[in-house]
């Protein structure tokens, strides 16, 4: 059973859900962990984890279940996600998660335009996105904002607060979603928590020659308590 931020009755579970009702075969994600998101693989489904630390993928499988007992004998593909998923068919995945951002040291290259573009062209006409942007310094919620708009792709904002008592099993998370330019994010309903993105704020837009990670800095976190 997946917990933290990967727990059911937040973001991901939430997110899986939707996705169950479509066609959904093919599952990328960039950033392994403990491999807890194994824990949604459906039937019939294929996952693909792209993971740039071989120790990483060492301590998933020799301290944790997840990959063994869930995931349809998912699949590990080592090195940075920017030259393994350019290996893959174009049109390929019906859903890719990046899941890189919670540290405080993120891998910028990883949500520039040219990141984008190189995600939506192995990504299905009708599949979808999921970022997992939590994080205690970076406020990347903008940077995502700034990106949909430019490719021209809907998009949907969850911030999921957990209940205090529930603190031991579940964490607080947020997560954007972004769909192919022209498509529909409809079935992530606001009933379930997505909202419309808020505009992004000017000069956000992240390439690969230009990224501003100051300005999006959330100084009233990180300041330390007196």
């Amino acid at each position: 059973m997946p917990l933290g931020y990967y727990h059911n009755a937040g973001p991901f579970g939430r997110f899986f859900a939707a996705v169950a009702t479509r066609s959904t075969k093919e599952i990328g994600v960039i950033g392994l962990g403990a491999g807890e998101l194994a824990c949604y693989a459906q039937p019939g489904q294929v996952w693909t984890f792209h993971e740039v630390d071989p120790e990483v993928e060492r301590i998933a499988r020799r301290y944790f279940n997840f990959l063994d007992r869930c995931g349809n004998d998912a699949r590990v593909v080592l090195g940075d996600a920017r030259l393994s998923i350019q290996e893959v068919k174009d049109y390929h995945y019906d859903a890719i998660v990046i899941d890189a951002f919670s540290s405080d040291s993120i891998p910028l290259h990883l949500l520039t335009r040219e990141a984008l573009a190189l995600y939506q062209r192995k990504l299905a006409d009708d599949g979808v996105i999921l970022f997992h942007i939590s994080n205690r310094h970076l406020d990347l919620a903008p940077v995502i904002a700034a990106l949909a708009e430019d490719a021209g792709s809907p998009a949907r904002h969850l911030l999921y607060l957990a209940p205090g008592s529930s603190s031991k099993t579940q964490l607080s998370a947020e997560v954007v979603a972004i769909g192919q330019p022209g498509q529909s994010l409809d079935y992530l309903t606001a009933a379930a928590g997505w909202q419309e993105m808020a505009p992004p704020r000017r000069a956000a837009l992240w390439t690969d020659a230009r990224s501003d990670i100051v300005t999006h800095i959330k100084w009233w976190d990180s300041l330390p308590s007196k």
